[in-house]
């Protein structure tokens, strides 16, 4: 499991949170930057293939319409950019409990 920090670069003692499901992935940069060029079908010729683009496609196609202009994917927030481009994101944030 990667180290956790605060934002003064101080060392977090382990603990786990109330929804593990959701608060308890942590990774390197690095292996946060193999992941993304995976879900943006950038494909890295040591990674073996775990889901098709078509999948991955699936992925970032709304399922809920929250506003005019941002959507739901299956764990994607799908939206635009001020040129009119599709963005897909996730701004990393749980709700406390």
């Amino acid at each position: 499991m990667a180290q956790r920090y605060d934002g003064t670069g101080n060392a977090f003692p382990f603990y786990v949170t109330s929804t593990p499901g959701t608060g308890e992935l942590y990774a390197s940069a690095h292996d946060v930057a193999r992941f993304c060029h995976v879900s943006f079908k950038d494909h890295l010729a040591d990674q073996q293939p775990i889901l098709s683009d078509e999948q991955i496609d699936e992925l970032h196609r709304p399922v809920i319409h929250i506003m005019a202009d941002r959507s739901y994917g299956i764990g994607w927030m799908i939206g635009r950019a001020f040129d009119g481009s599709t963005v897909v994101y996730h701004n990393g944030a749980r709700p406390a409990s």
